[in-house]
């Protein structure tokens, strides 16, 4: 039988039935690609973390840096031979600083200063020339240029350690002072860095490593360390974790003493770097993500698997004629699933390559990180041919299973569907116990503290109020069935539609439920998405005050730009009320407003009304006061080396620059610097903090430097929490986005491979109820209300049964419960209304592609073989 033309020529065979080829090559594509994207995302959530780590250090923490050696020429030599079969690393190059000398104009104009030597390879490429050229002699900056009143060409004096030595100026460059945020300088924070009292660090003097021959006296009384430091640099962009781990490795091999001869640099070459702890970390943010991910990845696989076999179920039912024959010469329903994979299999090699290929052309556009593994790139291959090769292990037993029932001409028993009310009771049951086993938090965080990962139960329990919905909307339906049968007398095609409805109660579960898997994963996984983002955002802002905070010397007036978005408090920390500490942050009556980041759902009473009641009649004790994130009495205050009597007018439950750790109590600016300000105006023991909103980190540093005000450092919200910490959180329910749009993908082509599956088994009825009167259009329009009704109730069902999970879980969904303020809900709506919109079109196309395969059959065939 196996060599018989119907089977030699199975392999070619569907490509001559368009219908069936396309559905076959598409449902196998959404397989791939949802089986390759997998390890896709978990390569691209990996790199992304590691780089995120990264791109927040200054290179010479990451890189790796090395302990001083000699000679300059030979040390390079090495380190690049080290380094050199390492694509990520780039040319080691030296740091070296000088110790503090002496410096004056030998024409006697300018000041006497002190300057540091500094030598930094490539110096020439990260600075900006004011005056002069290129050269090999030694640069000053302008703040050298001024004091000493030199220019390119004159000559300065120093002196270190007793003697006089002289150099002459190259050119004149801009100073570092404002660029410290420059990858490349910031290892020179330390010596440049603006004194706390706003004072500039003395300027430096940048020359090459070889500008003094390194063996004289002058280089070792410059220098204060002989030789400085070396960098290994790493770059981050494109930087995998594999390739972080090879970096380690390369810098690790030193210390082995196998692979590095260590003998001619005294003490020998060690490699320190905070690479290896990085990369620890990210890998274990990767097992975090595994076992949030995986679960859902195999439901959604097993899901596109059920689409294939599917597809199978499509091919027996265009292909019946041809079995029935096949059956008269002994064809057994063994033989035609075997027929049906070799019909399957290149058009199933086709779509799993392309959904593969897809999947990788994708990734850089909805993965946190372009940069994937190769490695994860060839796993996503054989993760697809695993799945295909299961599918066609479905296909065959979907084929056989329906060729049995086909061939045998057994009559069909009705199904029972008594399991529906038993199962819609056991998932409501289910949902309950996974909630209460999830208890108070839903994120778990290792013992070592580095990441936390979402609990798998959370991932359960919108499957579980899903099924739950599910059944219990198609159980009203169902029971409604009278009700629709009556409403059906009110035309020919809602008669014919309500008919279709009443008959298959099967039809309603799965159209119901077809539509509402995806909407709900949908909106659940959106809904925690958005509420995450959030809550990030608002902790940050909540934790420094504002979108910006910079600390700085005095109570100044905001500058420039800043003043519109800008406030400045007086914070002061461990004060003691009553004996209990606490925090006192002293707020601006006109200026909080503008600057402190607020929302309503901070305390129960507006803004301005806190603002009036601190604010009060007079300036001197007792001050009014809220408290937030915890109680408090009136009593005494003892902060910044002073005493005064507080009053107690409010408590509210988080406040701008609030911690978990301590209350807070909120004070007039002006009534406490009246109170315990000393005679000079100072208050020891607080820091003063200028706020702002809407403004990047940089725009505030131009606008405090331009207005000559003092500053320390500026700190964002955005990078203020560990990121990390919520990176799995996130991550993981964009994934779950992810896969509910394949999800999605799924169930419109299982719909509309349903629809035209049924059409098919309708086709004899249609071109009977042809002969009585039934018109084209009236048919079409039974179509869209039987499947349209259906499908955008599910989509509804769908809407509810992903919002309920979610305003369940998304308050314990806090990665950093000890930062303020609780979790925010932000819901999906837009996404709802357009599932909705969606799920009506999909139903049109399914109509019109039922009235299209009505329209291809063969009605004297249909009545020929009494379908």
């Amino acid at each position: 039988m196996l060599r018989t033309p119907p089977f030699r020529k199975a392999p070619r065979l569907l490509f001559s039935r368009p219908a069936v080829l396309i559905a076959v090559i598409g449902a196998t594509a959404i397989l791939g690609m949802v089986a390759a994207l997998t390890p896709l995302f978990l390569s691209s959530a990996s790199s992304a973390a590691l780089q995120r780590e990264l791109e927040g250090r200054c290179p010479a923490s990451f890189a790796g840096h090395t302990a001083n050696f000699a000679p300059i020429p030979e040390a390079r030599e090495t380190l690049t031979d080290l380094t050199s079969g390492d694509p990520s690393f780039s040319a080691p190059r030296i740091y070296l600083e000088g110790g503090l000398v002496t410096a004056s104009n030998t024409d006697g104009g300018g000041l006497s200063i002190p300057i540091r030597f500094t030598g930094r390879d490539e110096f020439r490429e990260h600075i900006e020339l004011i005056e002069g050229e290129h050269g090999e002699n030694p640069y000053i900056d302008d703040v050298t240029a001024r004091d000493l009143d030199a220019h390119p060409g004159d000559t300065v004096q120093f002196f270190a350690q007793g003697d006089t030595y002289e150099f002459e100026v190259q050119a004149v460059y801009r100073g570092l002072y404002d660029r410290l945020a420059d990858p490349y300088w910031c290892l020179l924070e330390d010596v440049l860095a603006v004194t706390i009292m706003g004072d500039l660090q003395p300027p430096l003097v940048l020359v090459d490593f070889d500008y003094f021959n390194e063996e004289s006296d002058v280089f070792r009384r410059v220098f204060a360390m002989r030789h400085g430091i070396w960098e290994l640099p790493v770059q981050i962009h494109g930087l995998t974790v594999t390739a972080a781990n090879a970096a380690v490795a390369v810098m690790e091999a030193p210390n082995a003493d196998e692979h590095v001869d260590n003998s001619r640099f005294g003490e020998g070459l060690s490699i320190g770097s905070d690479l290896p702890l990085v990369t620890k970390r990210v890998q274990a943010l990767g097992e975090a993500l595994q076992s949030s991910i995986l679960p859902l990845a195999a439901v959604v696989l097993l899901a596109a698997i059920a689409l294939v076999g599917g597809a199978g179920s499509y091919w027996v039912d265009r292909r019946k004629i041809e079995l029935q024959y096949l059956s008269t010469w002994g064809a057994g329903s063994s033989a035609i699933a075997s027929k049906a994979v070799l019909e399957f299999l290149f058009p199933t090699l086709i779509g799993g390559v392309l959904g593969c290929g897809l999947a990788n052309v994708v990734i850089p556009l909805i993965g946190p990180s372009t940069d994937v593994e190769v490695s994860s790139r060839i796993a996503s291959i054989w993760v697809t041919g695993g799945a295909l090769l299961v599918a066609l292990v479905a296909v065959a037993a979907v084929v056989g299973m329906r060729s049995r029932t086909l061939l045998d001409h057994a009559p069909h028993s009705r199904a029972s569907m008594r399991w529906r009310i038993p199962l819609a009771v056991l998932a409501v049951a289910g949902a309950v116990l996974v909630r209460r086993a999830i208890g108070e938090s839903a994120v778990v965080t290792e013992e070592n503290q580095l990441v936390g990962s979402v609990d798998p139960l959370v991932l359960f329990l919108p499957l579980l109020t899903f099924i739950a919905a599910v059944l219990i909307v198609a159980e009203l339906v169902i029971r409604l069935f009278p009700l629709i049968r009556r409403g059906g007398a009110r035309g020919h095609a809602a008669f014919l539609a309500s008919r279709r409805i009443v008959s298959a109660p099967t039809l309603v579960i799965a159209l119901i439920a077809g539509a509402a898997l995806p909407v709900a994963t949908l909106i659940y996984a959106s809904s925690l998405t958005r509420s995450a983002t959030s809550t990030i955002d608002a902790k940050g802002k909540t934790f420094i005050g504002a979108d910006i905070a910079t600390p700085v010397f005095d109570l100044i007036e905001p500058p420039g730009t800043l003043a519109p978005v800008s406030t400045v408090v007086i914070k002061t920390e461990r004060a003691e009320l009553n004996g209990e500490t606490v925090d006192v942050l002293a707020i601006d009556h006109d200026t909080f407003g503008l600057g402190a980041f607020w929302e309503e759902e901070f305390a129960s009473v507006p803004l301005q009304t806190i603002l009036d009641g601190v604010h009060g009649d007079s300036d001197g004790p007792p001050l009014d006061a809220y408290i937030a994130n915890g109680q408090a009495s009136n009593g005494d205050l003892e902060a910044a080396r002073g005493t005064a009597s507080i009053r107690i007018v409010g408590e509210l439950d988080t406040f701008p620059g609030s911690r978990r750790s301590r209350p807070l109590l909120i004070v007039d600016r002006d009534r406490f610097v009246n109170t315990f300000a000393d005679s000079e105006g100072r208050l020891l023991g607080s820091r003063y903090l200028l706020w702002t909103l809407d403004r990047t980190e940089t725009e505030v540093e131009t606008e405090l430097a331009q207005a000559g005000f003092g500053y320390a450092f500026t700190t964002a919200a955005t990078t203020t929490l560990d990121q990390l910490r919520f990176a799995a959180l996130v991550w993981t329910f964009d994934f779950l986005e992810i896969y509910s749009a394949l999800a999605g993908l799924i169930a419109i082509g299982a719909v509309l491979l349903y629809i035209d599956t049924r059409q098919r088994a309708r086709n004899l009825s249609y071109a009977l109820a042809r002969r009585m009167g039934l018109t084209r259009r009236e048919h079409l329009l039974a179509g869209v209300i039987e499947v349209g009704s259906l499908t955008v109730l599910g989509a509804l069902v769908g809407i509810v049964a992903g919002r309920i999970p979610a305003r369940q879980l998304y308050l314990i969904l806090d990665a950093v419960q000890e930062t303020p303020p609780a979790p925010r809900w932000v819901g999906a709506m837009n996404v709802a209304i357009i599932a909705v919109i969606v799920a009506g079109i999909v139903s049109v196309l399914a109509a019109f592609l039922a009235q299209r395969t009505a329209d291809g059959a063969d009605t004297s065939e249909l009545l020929r073989h009494g379908e």
